[in-house]
């Protein structure tokens, strides 16, 4: 499954500012299945996922991943995803504020 572009989805070439989107889950993933699905892993070279949309310049810098299962809230950093949060019941805890205001 390929994920589309920003472009693709705005029709316009200027990547936003702040992007969040989930990733489904099948099973209770632990933290290491859920890092692995951003694209980190050691040792592997992996194309086309969050890390490495990152690395080229094809992500916006701000990049939050969520967990639907776990609830847990991860920014996509070039080294290593950052956990954020585990939203849980509360999803007062989910607002962001304003996303790419300029």
């Amino acid at each position: 499954m390929g994920v589309a572009s920003y472009e693709t989805l705005t029709k316009d070439s200027k990547l936003p500012v702040a992007s969040v989107h989930s990733h489904p889950s099948r099973t209770n993933e632990s933290i290491y299945d859920e890092i692995c699905s951003m694209g980190y892993y050691e040792g592997a070279v992996m194309v086309g996922n969050d890390h490495d949309n990152l690395k080229v310049g094809k992500s916006p810098k701000y990049n939050y991943v969520y967990f639907q299962r776990s609830t847990r809230l991860y920014n996509v950093e070039y080294f290593q995803p950052r956990y954020i949060l585990t939203i849980s019941d509360n999803y007062k805890k989910f607002y962001f504020g304003t996303l790419n205001y300029k």
